[in-house]
This record gives C-alpha cells, structure tokens and sequence, in this order.
C-alpha cells in the first residue's frame, strides 16, 4: 500500500494539474507562499519547499521580490 503525499507533493501536484489543464501557462504567477499556507494548511516552510522543488525541476522559476512563476518549459 502506498504512503498518501505529503503536503508538499501534493502542492506540487496540484500546480503541475493547473499548468495541464491550462489553468496556468509560461509566465503566470505562482500562487505566494501565503496563498498556499491558506489552501492546503500547511507551515510557510513547506510552501517554499514545494515552490523551491518545482523551481528545482525547471517548473518555475522564483524571482525574489516578486513571487514564482510557471517556467517557459514547465511540461516538456
């Protein structure tokens, strides 16, 4: 039987379903890690783990400052 994600994976999921449906194209911003603290009730840190981890993965990008943003080769 398969452990369920954790809260972090299923940020990411739920980030990468939106940029394939879609919802979110290159270039669109990120929810902020507050956004995401607020859906999922999770601590700060693993919001920014999620973020960190999809800009790790050439998702997203992160520009301090300004938020997250879908990368331009988010699904290839």
């Amino acid at each position: 039987m398969a452990a369920a994600p954790s809260k972090k994976e299923a940020i990411c999921s739920y980030i990468l379903q939106q940029i394939a449906l879609g919802n979110l194209r290159a270039g669109d911003k990120l929810p902020s890690e507050k956004q995401l603290c607020g859906q999922f009730g999770v601590s700060r840190i693993v919001a920014v783990q999620a973020l960190n981890l999809l800009a790790q993965e050439d998702v997203a990008f992160r520009h301090p400052g300004r938020g997250s943003f879908v990368a331009a080769d988010a699904l290839r």
